[in-house]
């Protein structure tokens, strides 16, 4: 008698669950790409004035706060930071102009002709790239070493990863429009 009953409660528990769980009251789940984990760390109103363009504005995350942030760290001198900036580029690449989604690469310590050499060399010649003086805002985000990437969402949300990103553009891109929308 308990088991007739277990296909008869199951069932029904089921059906609540479907209607209780209207888009009202859902919430809307982006699965993290492998790698990336959620961060308590808050970057809400991140803005460090000597990180440049390259026609030399500095970027502020607090300036699109309706936006996700795909924030990549990285040097000339990192081979796994080498190796990850074609997929950097295919990711900007996929992502539209009006897109709420902006894909930084954030050079550290390299002058722009290091960059400039690199970037011909790997014929990356679509990626947004920014620079950082030095090493300190890899401390200041609690990072340990490069590559370093970390997103961020309009709420606040911080995903971080430390490590070559072995995810395809494709992957981020569709983790990237969730997130956004």
């Amino acid at each position: 008698m308990i088991f007739s009953k277990a296909f008869v409660t199951f069932p029904v528990l089921a059906l609540v669950l479907a209607i209780w769980a209207t888009p009202a009251q859902a919430e809307k789940v982006c699965p993290i790409p492998e790698g990336f984990e959620r961060s308590t760390k808050s970057v809400q109103g991140f803005t460090v004035a000597s990180l440049q363009r390259e026609e030399g504005h500095a970027l502020r995350i607090a300036d699109h706060p309706d936006e996700v942030h795909f924030v990549n760290l990285w040097a000339v001198w990192c081979a796994p930071c080498r190796e990850e900036l074609p997929l950097l580029q295919q990711l900007s690449q996929r992502l539209s102009e009006g897109e709420p989604v902006r894909v930084w690469a954030v050079n550290l310590g390299d002058t722009p002709d290091r960059v400039t050499t690199l970037l011909d060399s790997l014929n990356v010649k679509q990626l947004p790239i920014a620079y950082f003086k030095d090493y300190s805002i890899l401390r200041e985000l609690g990072f340990v070493g490069l590559p370093a990437t970390f997103v961020v969402t309009p709420s606040g949300e911080l995903y971080r990863r430390v490590g070559i990103i072995h995810n395809s553009a494709q992957t981020l891109d569709a983790w990237m429009r969730c997130l956004a929308g």
